[in-house]
Protein backbone atom coordinates (compact mmCIF):
# COMPACT_ATOMS: atom_id res chain seq x y z
CA UNK A 1 0.00 0.00 0.00
CA UNK A 2 3.01 2.35 1.05
CA UNK A 3 4.78 1.55 -2.15
CA UNK A 4 1.34 2.28 -4.42
CA UNK A 5 1.05 5.92 -2.78
CA UNK A 6 4.83 6.53 -3.46
CA UNK A 7 4.25 6.00 -6.90
CA UNK A 8 0.73 7.85 -6.96
CA UNK A 9 2.50 11.02 -5.34
CA UNK A 10 5.66 10.71 -8.06
CA UNK A 11 3.27 10.47 -10.66
CA UNK A 12 1.54 13.40 -9.47
CA UNK A 13 4.85 15.92 -8.69
CA UNK A 14 5.88 14.25 -12.37
CA UNK A 15 2.20 15.83 -13.59
CA UNK A 16 2.89 19.22 -11.87
CA UNK A 17 6.37 19.62 -13.13
CA UNK A 18 5.06 18.60 -16.58
CA UNK A 19 2.30 21.22 -16.74
CA UNK A 20 4.84 24.17 -15.33
CA UNK A 21 7.37 23.51 -17.79
CA UNK A 22 5.30 23.02 -20.75
CA UNK A 23 2.46 26.37 -20.25
CA UNK A 24 -0.34 26.74 -21.90
CA UNK A 25 1.81 30.26 -23.04
CA UNK A 26 2.47 30.90 -26.81
CA UNK A 27 6.25 30.85 -25.44
CA UNK A 28 5.82 27.01 -24.01
CA UNK A 29 8.87 26.27 -22.43
CA UNK A 30 10.64 29.02 -24.14
CA UNK A 31 11.03 32.45 -21.90
CA UNK A 32 10.72 35.79 -24.09
CA UNK A 33 14.61 36.59 -23.20
CA UNK A 34 15.36 33.27 -25.07
CA UNK A 35 13.13 34.08 -28.35
CA UNK A 36 14.74 37.93 -28.22
CA UNK A 37 18.34 36.05 -28.01
CA UNK A 38 17.52 34.07 -30.87
CA UNK A 39 16.04 36.62 -32.78
CA UNK A 40 19.02 38.71 -32.23
CA UNK A 41 21.50 35.76 -33.28
CA UNK A 42 20.12 35.20 -36.15
CA UNK A 43 20.14 39.07 -37.42
CA UNK A 44 24.39 38.96 -36.19
CA UNK A 45 24.09 36.10 -38.22
CA UNK A 46 22.66 37.95 -41.51
CA UNK A 47 24.84 40.34 -40.53
CA UNK A 48 28.11 38.42 -41.80
CA UNK A 49 26.78 36.75 -44.03
CA UNK A 50 25.73 40.05 -45.90
CA UNK A 51 29.27 41.57 -44.78
CA UNK A 52 30.30 37.93 -46.87
CA UNK A 53 28.22 38.52 -50.15
CA UNK A 54 29.24 41.91 -50.02
CA UNK A 55 32.79 40.89 -50.56
CA UNK A 56 32.13 38.19 -52.98
CA UNK A 57 33.62 38.36 -56.24
CA UNK A 58 31.21 35.71 -57.62
CA UNK A 59 28.08 36.99 -58.75
CA UNK A 60 26.32 33.03 -57.84
CA UNK A 61 28.06 32.80 -54.62
CA UNK A 62 27.37 36.53 -53.28
CA UNK A 63 23.88 35.54 -54.19
CA UNK A 64 23.82 32.36 -52.27
CA UNK A 65 24.94 34.04 -49.17
CA UNK A 66 22.52 36.93 -50.03
CA UNK A 67 19.76 34.24 -49.74
CA UNK A 68 20.92 32.68 -46.75
CA UNK A 69 21.39 36.07 -44.76
CA UNK A 70 17.83 37.05 -46.00
CA UNK A 71 16.44 33.51 -44.80
CA UNK A 72 17.87 34.28 -41.32
CA UNK A 73 16.44 37.38 -41.08
CA UNK A 74 12.78 36.53 -42.15
CA UNK A 75 13.08 33.37 -39.53
CA UNK A 76 13.90 35.88 -37.06
CA UNK A 77 10.99 38.27 -37.68
CA UNK A 78 8.56 35.59 -38.27
CA UNK A 79 9.88 34.03 -35.02
CA UNK A 80 9.46 37.44 -33.29
CA UNK A 81 5.71 38.08 -34.98
CA UNK A 82 4.72 34.11 -33.97
CA UNK A 83 5.66 35.05 -29.81
CA UNK A 84 4.49 38.53 -30.29
CA UNK A 85 7.73 40.39 -29.19
CA UNK A 86 7.43 42.93 -31.54
CA UNK A 87 9.40 43.69 -34.56
CA UNK A 88 13.40 42.82 -34.44
CA UNK A 89 15.39 45.87 -33.89
CA UNK A 90 17.01 46.91 -37.57
CA UNK A 91 15.84 43.98 -39.13
CA UNK A 92 13.29 45.67 -41.68
CA UNK A 93 16.55 47.60 -42.94
CA UNK A 94 18.42 44.77 -42.95
CA UNK A 95 16.19 42.64 -45.20
CA UNK A 96 15.32 45.60 -47.64
CA UNK A 97 19.15 46.22 -47.53
CA UNK A 98 19.31 42.25 -48.41
CA UNK A 99 16.52 42.44 -51.02
CA UNK A 100 18.59 45.39 -53.46
CA UNK A 101 21.42 43.54 -53.17
CA UNK A 102 20.43 40.10 -54.03
CA UNK A 103 18.79 41.62 -57.17
CA UNK A 104 21.87 43.35 -58.21
CA UNK A 105 23.72 40.11 -57.62
CA UNK A 106 21.03 38.64 -59.77
CA UNK A 107 21.49 40.98 -62.59
CA UNK A 108 25.32 40.34 -62.47
CA UNK A 109 24.65 36.85 -62.69
CA UNK A 110 22.71 37.20 -65.65
CA UNK A 111 25.18 39.22 -67.33
CA UNK A 112 27.95 36.90 -66.84
CA UNK A 113 25.72 34.02 -67.54
CA UNK A 114 24.43 36.13 -71.03
CA UNK A 115 28.25 36.91 -71.63
CA UNK A 116 29.35 32.81 -71.01
CA UNK A 117 27.08 31.83 -73.71
CA UNK A 118 27.68 34.15 -76.16
CA UNK A 119 31.26 33.05 -76.14
CA UNK A 120 29.66 29.67 -77.11
CA UNK A 121 29.28 28.92 -80.61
Amino acid sequence: MLICLVILAALLVLSVMSRTVSSESKLGAYSGATVRRTCARLCREAAQLRATSLQDELPAIALSHNAEALAHVRCASALSREYGLGSVEGAQDLEADLREEQDASAQALAAEIDATTAMIP
